[in-house]
C-alpha cells in the first residue's frame, strides 16, 4: 500500500511575503520617525513633517492590526472547527503577545513618568532659573548703566541751563562749552534738539557726528519725566534725553558707547528668555505631539513583535499539529501515515523522524504478525483437512 502523508490543514499555512515586508516597512518608518524627531536628519521636525510622519505611522499601524486580526480570526475559526492543535496555537500566541507587550508597556509607562516627574522637572526648573538669572543680570547691568547716564545727563542739564545766556549771545563759545561738558563726563554724543527733532547745537566730537536722533515718543516722555533713558540699539549706544527748563522747546540728548559684546549678550539673553517662555507656553502641545508620536512608534514595535510571535508560533505549532494528526491516524489503524519533516525545525524535526520510525516499526511488526497468523491458519486448516 502507498504511504499516506499527514496534510498540513488550514492552520499550517505560512505567512507569505506580504507580512514580513509590512513588518520591515513599519519598523523602518518608526526608526525614520525617531531620527527626524531627534534632529539626526537634514529634515526639520516642522508641523507638516510631523503630520506626514504621523499619517504614515498610523497607516502602518492599521495595516498591522488588519494583518494580525486576519491571523487571529483564522485561529479562532480553526478552534471552532475542532482542528488539531488550534487551542495550543492560541495559547502560544497569547503567551508571546503578553511577553512582548506587557514588559514593553510597563517599561514605557515607568520611563515616561520618570522622565516627566524626575529628569524633565529637574532640568526644566534649573534651566528656567539659569535663564531668569542671566536675564536679571543682563537687565541689572543695563539698568546700572542707565542710572549712571541718567545722573550724568541731569547734572549736565543743570550746567547747560545755567549757560543759557552763553547759548543766546555767543553760539561758538556755547559749542565749546558743550564739547567740554561731554568730554569731561564721558559723553561723546552731546547735542541740543527741539521738539521737531531738529539739531540746534552739537558737540564737535570726532566719530559721533552721524549719531541717530531719538524717536519722537522719547521727546513726549521727556516732557513729563526728568530724564528718559534710551536703551542700546544697533549703534551700541546708551543715551538719555532731558528737557532743558531754561530753554524754550529744547532737549539735551547725550549718549555714550555701550560695550558691543555686552550688548550682544544682553540681546541674546533676552531672545533666549523670550524663546524659552514661548516654548513653555507651548509645552503642552509639544508633549501631546511627542506622546502621540511615541504611542505610534510603540504600537508599531509592539504589533511587529506580536506578528513575529505569530510567525514563530506557526513554525512551533505546525510540527506538533502534524504529529497530532498523525497520532489520530495511527489510533484509527493507519500505520502507513508519515509526518513531513523539515531539518530547519531542529528537535521537532527529530521528533517527526522518530515518529515515522515508530510507525515503520509498528507496520513491520504488524505485517509480521499478520503473516505469522496467516501461516498458522493455513497449517490449522491443513491439519483439520
Amino acid at each position: 500500500l502507498p504511504l499516506s502523508v499527514v496534510p498540513s490543514g488550514l492552520m499550517t499555512r505560512r505567512i507569505g511575503f506580504f507580512g514580513p515586508l509590512l513588518v520591515l516597512l513599519s519598523v523602518l518608518s518608526a526608526v525614520v520617525t525617531f531620527l527626524v524627531l531627534t534632529g539626526l536628519t537634514p529634515y526639520e521636525p516642522t508641523q507638516n513633517v510631523f503630520i506626514t510622519l504621523m499619517s504614515v505611522n498610523a497607516a502602518f499601524v492599521v495595516a498591522l492590526l488588519i494583518n494580525i486580526g486576519i491571523e487571529i480570526l483564522g485561529l479562532f475559526r480553526a478552534r471552532w472547527r475542532g482542528q488539531a492543535g488550534a487551542t495550543l496555537h492560541i495559547r502560544v500566541i497569547g503567551l508571546f503577545s503578553i511577553v512582548a507587550a506587557l514588559p514593553a508597556s510597563v517599561v514605557a509607562a515607568v520611563a515616561s513618568i520618570t522622565l516627566d516627574r524626575g529628569l524633565d522637572n529637574w532640568f526644566s526648573t534649573r534651566t528656567r532659573t539659569i535663564i531668569e538669572t542671566s536675564l536679571s543680570v543682563a537687565n541689572a547691568y543695563v539698568q546700572e548703566q542707565g542710572r549712571l547716564i541718567r545722573a550724568e545727563s541731569l547734572a549736565m542739564a543743570t550746567d547747560i541751563n545755567r549757560a543759557w545766556p552763553v547759548y543766546a549771545n555767543d553760539k561758538p563759545r556755547f559749542l565749546e562749552f558743550l564739547k567740554a561738558q561731554g568730554t569731561i563726563r564721558g559723553l561723546p554724543v552731546s547735542m541740543l534738539i527741539d521738539g521737531k527733532l531738529n539739531v540746534t547745537a552739537r558737540a564737535a566730537i570726532p566719530g559721533y557726528s552721524d549719531t541717530p536722533l531719538p524717536p519722537p515718543e522719547v521727546i513726549s516722555d521727556a516732557q513729563t519725566q526728568d530724564s528718559v533713558i534710551i536703551a542700546p540699539g544697533s549703534r551700541n549706544l546708551i543715551g538719555a534725553v532731558v528737557k532743558l527748563r531754561a530753554y524754550e522747546d529744547r532737549y539735551l540728548v547725550v549718549a555714550r558707547p555701550f560695550d558691543p559684546r555686552i550688548a550682544d549678550y544682553v540681546r541674546r539673553t533676552s531672545a533666549g528668555a523670550a524663546e524659552f517662555k514661548a516654548l513653555e507656553e507651548r509645552r503642552l502641545g509639544f508633549q501631546v505631539a511627542f506622546a502621540l508620536m511615541y504611542v505610534m512608534i510603540a504600537l508599531i514595535i509592539l504589533l511587529a513583535a506580536i506578528w513575529i510571535g505569530l510567525a514563530f508560533a506557526n513554525r512551533l505549532v505546525d510540527p506538533i499539529r502534524r504529529l497530532i494528526n498523525a497520532s489520530t491516524e495511527v489510533a484509527g489503524g493507519n500505520l502507513y501515515v508519515r509526518v513531513p519533516t523539515d531539518h530547519r525545525e531542529a528537535d521537532l524535526a527529530m521528533l517527526g523522524e522518530t515518529f515515522n520510525s515508530m510507525t515503520d516499526t509498528l507496520r513491520t511488526q504488524r505485517n509480521e504478525l499478520v503473516g505469522a497468523n496467516s501461516l498458522l491458519d493455513r497449517r490449522r486448516r491443513f491439519m483439520e483437512a
